[in-house]
């Protein structure tokens, strides 16, 4: 897409807007694929931050490179070792690794993603 080129209202309103949604931001860098320019060539021709495109592409190819990892989520009334001895409504994770992690109501979430993080990255 050269500076000529007609670009779509949607297109038009991400260059403009302030923030972009996930959505938006994929849209300005498939665009900026498509144009075959560097992406400070496109940051200028269209008016926009390079900062902002190259934090997207970042942002997006860490996403991208994420692994989801299954679990299976059992709920049980009489797990052993939670903590704080709160048993009532805890859950246990059994990890792909066959791992198991319990813990109890009202836990951290984003804590356990990170202890889950850790628990399937150690070598069996």
């Amino acid at each position: 897409m050269k500076k000529t080129e007609r670009v779509d209202a949607g297109l038009k309103a991400a260059f403009r807007s302030p923030y972009w949604t996930e959505s938006e931001a994929r849209e300005v860098l498939e665009a900026w694929k498509r144009s075959g320019v560097s992406l400070s060539c496109f940051a200028r021709e269209q008016a926009l931050n390079r900062s902002r495109l190259q934090q997207w592409k970042r942002r997006l190819e860490l996403e991208a490179g994420r692994t989801l990892h299954p679990v299976r989520v059992v709920v049980s009334k009489g797990l052993q070792g939670v903590v704080d001895g709160e048993r009532e409504g805890s859950l246990e994770l059994v990890l792909r690794s066959g791992r198991r992690v319990s813990v109890g109501a009202g836990f951290d979430a984003s804590t356990l993603e990170e202890l889950v993080r850790v628990v399937e990255s150690w070598a069996c």
